[in-house]
């Protein structure tokens, strides 16, 4: 085992963990409407879908059409973006986005 090279592999795994989380992070603050708010509530506040319906006074079935235009866009943005690391595209393409606080 060559701990040199994993050393090397688990720092530059955690330098595109971090710099896919800002992407991520910046593109959900440019999310139109309550897309932002439904994804933050959603992922860095916890909420649960009926929780997320109550705090803003619409129904679960639109929260959850919500999320799922959130993450076409944030599929869209991040792709855009150049140091966006393509592994973490299959997180966002199966719409579980699972981001480090």
């Amino acid at each position: 085992m060559d701990t040199k090279k994993d050393l090397k592999s688990s720092i530059e795994k955690d330098v595109f963990s971090k710099i896919d989380h800002a992407i991520v992070r910046a593109a959900v603050k440019r999310l139109p409407g309550l897309l932002s708010a439904i994804v933050e509530l959603r992922f860095w506040e916890r909420y649960t879908i009926a929780e997320i319906a109550e705090e803003l006074g619409v129904t679960m079935n639109s929260v959850e059409k919500a999320m799922e235009n959130s993450f076409r866009l944030l599929r869209e943005e991040c792709l855009r973006h150049p140091a966006f690391s393509r592994s973490l595209y299959a997180v966002i393409k199966d719409s579980q986005l699972k981001l480090a606080a």
